[in-house]
């Protein structure tokens, strides 16, 4: 396994152990992820946490003035700006944003969505699905979209030029797929919407933000 599935491995277990503690819905997901594989064990997922581990940890990080030790110095940056500049990750995976989020209540956007807009929800513990317009059909975007509808937390839209057909986006880390139908895109929005473990604003609505 590589380095970044190690370390996604090691953040998924406290994870699913914490959930479990906390909600019987939680609970019934893990017994099914224990009697049946697990798509997000094979999944290709990248953590940007580091050394920090998770997102309690970066936030003490940064208390400390360590963001220069940060492998990835935008995840502790938390600031509201009007320009966030250019980002290595594309879509963006958290740093500075605009003051205003984007309404993440299993909205699906048919549009690009500002990147600004969208890492705010992302604080705020959204998952954040995007694909590449040029690599699915059709019906593909209309099944993510069905998918999406309904959910707490999680917006999907589109994202010319990503490298992989489908990503799916938390603060701090990111799914890629080439399968628009990999079950692992649902079983990451299932499990990491919302987490303690990378929601930087633990409660924080999705609801009247920016919908277009």
């Amino acid at each position: 396994m590589s380095e970044p599935g190690r370390r996604r491995a090691f953040l998924l277990a406290p994870m699913l152990a914490a959930a479990a503690a906390s909600s019987p819905e939680s609970l019934g997901l893990l017994d099914k992820l224990r009697g049946e594989p697990d798509p997000l064990e094979t999944a290709d997922i990248t953590v940007y946490y580091g050394q920090w581990e998770d997102i309690e940890g970066v936030k003490a990080g940064a208390e400390q003035n360590m963001l220069a030790d940060f492998e990835h110095p935008w995840i502790g940056d938390f600031r509201h700006v009007d320009d966030i500049g250019e980002r290595t990750e594309n879509p963006p995976a958290g740093g500075a944003h605009y003051d205003k989020w984007q309404t993440c209540m299993g909205t699906v956007y048919d549009e690009p969505i500002e990147n600004g807009h969208a890492i705010h929800s992302l604080e705020h513990g959204a998952v954040w699905v995007t694909y590449n317009p040029d690599q699915l059909t059709d019906a593909q975007v209309k099944a993510l979209a069905s998918d999406m509808e309904g959910r707490h937390h999680a917006m999907l839209s589109p994202y010319p030029g990503q490298t992989s057909a489908v990503i799916a986006t938390v603060w701090g880390m990111q799914l890629f797929t080439d399968d628009p139908g990999d079950p692992a895109i649902s079983a990451f929005t299932d499990t990491y919407a919302e987490h303690e473990l990378t929601t930087p604003e633990p409660g924080a609505t999705c609801d009247d933000g920016i919908t277009s």
